[in-house]
């Protein structure tokens, strides 16, 4: 009796999935500009916990656009910028709490994001049906890594060791879409970016022979009809070189698209 109503549920789901097509969405073939509020976390790993202070907190990102294209061979891209937008988001909040921001205070031991260029993916669909498209590419953008070890109590941080500075990237990408019984499409990136130092971290002890570092990158964000979207992104160093320093950032997020 289990096993036949369990039978009877896949059919269900299966048929309903059936009438889907990932082409019917809204958000399809249109550039959609995009807007989240988003919790933000960097977590350092490889030094000791009592000389890191990082980041948590609610941030905007108030740029982000991309274009899914629904069909084979369709070109999708995806472009988002967070690093400038971010700080000034961090400095008119703690203005409105009162605070005395200044420019260029450090105020955490890690940094891992984008910066000036900001990260972008250009994907073509290898596959495409009414459930699932796949699509493979290019990733390219910058990343912003250091790690200053953090005195507590002093209040204050030694100089950044490698790896550490501002890296341009350039690496492979794949999109993933898959329709989920045409209520919404669970929409994932990944790339992973080799990286070439631009240059040096701020107040660091540099070494020119040190490999830099590369980055994996990913994204997985439940879109719907509903202009609402909402998920995840991470992204973590991988460390070459003798250091054991590594570090990820996990942004929870929602946002709204149009």
């Amino acid at each position: 009796m289990k096993f036949k109503l369990l039978f009877i549920v896949v059919l269900q789901f299966y048929a309903i999935s059936s009438f889907a097509q990932l082409s019917s969405f809204d958000f399809n073939n249109d550039t959609k500009i995009k807007f989240s509020l988003r919790y933000g976390a960097i977590n350092t790993s490889g030094v000791s916990p009592d000389s890191t202070k990082d980041i948590k907190a609610l941030l905007l990102r108030p740029l982000e656009f991309d274009k899914i294209q629904s069909d084979v061979g369709g070109y999708n891209t995806s472009h988002r910028f967070a690093f400038i937008f971010e700080t000034f988001t961090l400095a008119i909040i703690d203005a409105l709490n009162g605070g005395d921001f200044k420019w260029g205070e450090r105020t955490a031991s890690t940094y891992i994001g984008d910066f000036i260029l900001g990260w972008h993916n250009h994907a073509w669909n290898v596959v495409y049906t009414d459930n699932l498209s796949l699509a493979a590419g290019l990733h390219w953008g910058d990343y912003l890594f250091g790690y200053e070890p953090y005195k507590k109590s002093q209040n204050n941080f030694e100089n950044a060791h490698e790896p550490a500075g501002w890296y341009g990237a350039l690496g492979p990408a794949a999109m993933v879409d898959v329709n989920m019984a045409n209520r919404a499409v669970l929409h994932l990136e990944g790339s992973y970016a080799f990286t070439k130092k631009i240059k040096d971290f701020p107040d660091m002890t540099a070494n020119k022979n040190y490999p830099d570092p590369h980055f994996i990158n990913l994204t997985a964000q439940i879109r719907s009809n509903s202009f609402i979207y909402g998920g995840m992104e991470f992204v973590r160093s991988i460390n070459r070189g003798s250091n054991n320093l590594n570090a990820s950032r996990t942004d929870l997020f929602v946002g709204i698209w149009f």
